[in-house]
């Protein structure tokens, strides 16, 4: 297995950095640009990891991302290593873009306000409250005509 070396190792804090930026975004574009950052990423350790040929070691990218259909002669034999070395990107990339899509998601659903109900203004209402027929305005008990429309309380 090849190591990790310094342009692997930027690449991934350059992409942390920016996929720490489309957090903190809530809308369906930094949705979408998470995942196919974390495709990258998932591309990227998939392709890191990646079977070795005996005596060769691990397949070029070219190789890998061509499934080794450019192969010919005795070369042929690593076309199968080829393949199984693209399947490691596909499935790293698949796995990378759904778990960064599903950690947006699931931090936008967490970020939505909890409904609130206000507290009630104004004085409780006691049983000798009561209100105007025509226009809804709170009499007093002692009122006999309403203050804001003038209708006789009934």
């Amino acid at each position: 297995m090849r190591s990790i070396g310094l342009p692997e190792l930027i690449l991934i804090a350059l992409a942390l950095v920016f996929g720490y930026r489309l957090l903190r975004g809530s809308n369906i574009v930094a949705t979408l640009a998470l995942a196919l950052l974390g495709g990258l990423l998932g591309a990227l350790v998939g392709f890191l990891m990646r079977p070795s040929f005996p005596l060769v070691g691990q397949l070029d990218l070219d190789l890998v991302l061509s499934r080794g259909m450019n192969l010919k002669g005795i070369d042929v034999a690593m076309r199968s290593t080829a393949e199984q070395s693209c399947n490691y990107v596909l499935i790293g990339a698949i796995v990378g873009g759904s778990l960064f899509a599903l950690v947006k998601m699931g931090r936008t659903t967490n970020q939505q306000p909890a409904l609130t109900v206000p507290p009630p203004t104004g004085p409780a209402p006691s049983s000798g409250v009561s209100f105007c027929t025509n226009c809804g305005k709170q009499l007093d008990t002692e009122m006999r005509f309403c203050g804001a429309c003038g209708i006789e309380r009934k």
